[in-house]
């Protein structure tokens, strides 16, 4: 709110910080490209260019990229990894940290798919997935 109403890219820089401390480096690459398209100063310029070419490192390092493309669209896709998850409509695209995640892709009339996944750093993982109409909605002959 407050770059909404007095956009100065300091602001960005700054939301970059916490999205960085609180392990969502995505966002910080958003907010720290930005801050490096915006700031006038030179010197700040190349300040918020030394951090976005840092977190896109460690975000090469830490984990990757999974995109999950579903038929039908719009099914509910759910990546669990331990105490984390991250959840959204397909097609979905989130980065995950390395190790082992359990994928849920549900919509209603559709038979569930789950699937284990290993996320290896600095990878794109790209997944396809077709849910089947669930058996429970056919008629049933008497």
């Amino acid at each position: 709110r407050a770059y909404v109403a007095d956009p100065k890219p300091l602001y960005l820089f700054n939301l970059s910080r916490c999205h960085e401390r609180n392990g969502d480096l995505p966002k910080a690459v958003g907010y720290v490209e930005r801050y490096a398209d915006e700031e006038p100063d030179a010197g700040k310029r190349a300040t918020g260019r030394q951090a976005l070419a840092q977190y896109r490192e460690r975000l090469a390092k830490e984990g990757a990229y999974v995109v999950v493309n579903a038929l039908p669209p719009g099914a509910a896709v759910l990546l669990e990894g331990g105490a984390r998850s991250r959840s959204g409509t397909a097609p979905l695209s989130r980065w995950l940290e390395a190790g082992e995640w359990e994928l849920s892709v549900t919509a209603e009339g559709r038979t569930p798919h789950k699937a284990a996944l290993q996320v290896k750093a600095g990878e794109t993982l790209k997944l396809d997935v077709r849910l089947k109409e669930s058996d429970d909605d056919a008629p049933k002959n008497e």
